[in-house]
């Protein structure tokens, strides 16, 4: 399956990085990711979405991340799941952009709780 992450939801949500600054912040999901992203999603792919809006976005974006200026990470996140030609995944606890994504998903979303990701999370199972 491919998950789209909506970063700051998971890293502002999680105790480890919620009081980080951005940068460590999205240093940290994207490690925790490349490392144990497998064992936290299972097989699959995963992107995810940070919102660039205030100009946080770097010239070396790290394979797996992308940056949005415009339209929001949310906007640009029901976008993807709206033009998916299957079954997606969205990791977030923003229950209004769940509520989106549920609207628009032609070949249905699974929505997974930000706490899915969280540092202290070890296995799909913590969900």
């Amino acid at each position: 399956m491919r998950y789209l992450i909506d970063g700051y939801n998971v890293t502002r949500c999680d105790p480890a990085t919620r009081d980080l600054p951005l940068e460590e912040q999205r240093t940290a999901l994207e490690t925790r990711m490349r490392t144990r992203g497998a064992a936290l999603l299972g097989k699959g792919t995963y992107t995810i979405i940070w919102d660039g809006a205030s100009g946080a976005a770097r010239n070396n974006v790290p394979a797996g991340s992308t940056y949005t200026r415009r339209p929001t990470a949310d906007d640009a996140i029901v976008a993807r799941v709206r033009a998916s030609k299957e079954r997606i995944g969205v990791v977030t606890s923003d229950n209004e952009l769940a509520n989106r994504c549920h609207a628009v998903a032609l070949h249905g979303v699974d929505v997974l709780p930000s706490s899915r990701l969280f540092e202290s999370s070890r296995s799909p199972r913590n969900a």
